[in-house]
């Protein structure tokens, strides 16, 4: 017998889903730990510049088809512009040391 997800469909297989899945789960711990990581007075340039690229990696998650199953668009929306936001003021960090 052969289970089906309620998410599964004729775009996303379950393997695709489950590759979504942990990619989007690595990504959201990778940031969550770069966050961290810039809370520690021995930040640098670097980890700055880290964070933006994860900021980046999540947005670009936020496109993929597993993203779009889990959470409705307003959600997904109001994610990008938080990531926005915040990527803008790591820049405007960078910028100013």
């Amino acid at each position: 017998m052969n289970y089906e997800y309620e998410w599964e469909t004729v775009t996303l297989s379950c393997s695709e889903g489950k590759r979504q899945l942990k990619e989007i789960g690595r990504n959201s711990i990778a940031l969550g730990n770069a966050y961290k990581k810039l809370e520690l007075d021995s930040a640098t340039r670097k980890d700055i510049s880290i964070t933006i690229s994860q900021i980046d990696q999540i947005t670009a998650d936020n496109q993929l088809e597993m993203s779009k199953q889990m959470w409705n668009q307003i959600t997904l929306d109001e994610d990008d512009k938080v990531n926005a936001l915040n990527k803008s003021l790591l820049k405007a960090a960078l910028e100013s040391k």
